[in-house]
């Protein structure tokens, strides 16, 4: 029963994450679907964070898919960052524009998932640049992003399924970038290049998790009880409370339903 789920999945970063984290984590969520309500156990103020980033998102996906732009208090964190994002990548660019575009593969039994906050084709251009908002309280570490699976499968997968979108020109390595930002760090960001070098370093990195899945009749706990002490799933496995839940922006809007975002109100 296991091997036919692993069969159906289509992995996520934060599949792979959780894969690479704790093997029994990944179990209980992704092949048992032992899920928890996303904010289940947060902190108020994370849940406050959390809200706000959804919010982010949805006034990005508006603005760069219909050029909405909302009306927002004056005052606002979200109106702060929102004129900060006109300022950093204005819509009315002469771009195309894909906001919130998932792209699926399926080759040779590499089956992968990625949602893009935004994809932008310069007009009269071969370039296709990808967009990725974070919200965190942290700057961002352009040293530490470039080694995440996010970016690993971000560019692999822009590279392997773009043409999903774009038929206009052939999509080549070489012609991709990964641009993140942070509304809050408004005058930093981390911005890749690709190549086809990395694309291959890549696709070997990416095909290595997915076969350790593939090949995992057991899904032990890892033995980094710092891992545990933040769990979900630290009632189940050590019998205890997690001590304080922290979750990645990007593992809290993995699975969130956009199709339903139109219930957030502004």
């Amino acid at each position: 029963m296991l091997t036919n789920k692993k069969n159906e999945i289509y992995y996520s970063q934060s599949a792979l994450d959780v894969f690479l984290s704790c093997k029994r984590r990944f179990r209980y969520r992704y092949l048992d679907g032992l899920y928890w309500p996303k904010d289940w156990g947060v902190e108020s103020k994370q849940k406050e964070m959390i809200e706000t980033g959804r919010r982010f998102h949805l006034l990005a996906q508006r603005y760069y898919n219909l050029e909405i732009e909302p009306e927002l208090d004056a005052d606002s964190e979200l109106k702060k960052w929102f004129d900060n994002l006109k300022r950093f990548l204005p819509a009315k660019n002469q771009c195309r524009w894909w906001a919130e575009q998932e792209l699926r593969s399926n080759q040779n039994n590499l089956r992968l998932l990625a949602k893009f906050d935004l994809i932008a084709i310069p007009e009269n251009s071969k370039r296709i640049i990808i967009y990725d908002w974070k919200t965190g309280h942290k700057k961002l570490d352009c040293t530490k992003l470039a080694e995440t699976t996010q970016t690993k499968l971000y560019l692999y997968q822009l590279a392997k399924a773009g043409q999903q979108i774009e038929k206009s020109f052939p999509i080549k390595p070489e012609n991709i970038s990964l641009i993140y930002w942070n509304p809050r760090f408004p005058d930093l960001s981390c911005q890749y290049a690709y190549h086809e070098k990395q694309f291959v370093a890549d696709f070997n990195y990416l095909s290595d998790v997915i076969q350790k899945i593939m090949e995992a009749d057991e899904f032990p706990l890892t033995d980094k009880l710092d891992t545990c002490r933040y769990c979900e799933y630290r009632p189940i496995c050590r019998d205890k409370k997690p001590e304080r839940l922290i979750t990645p922006e990007d593992d809290l809007l993995d699975n969130f339903s956009w199709s339903e975002i139109e219930e957030i109100q502004f």
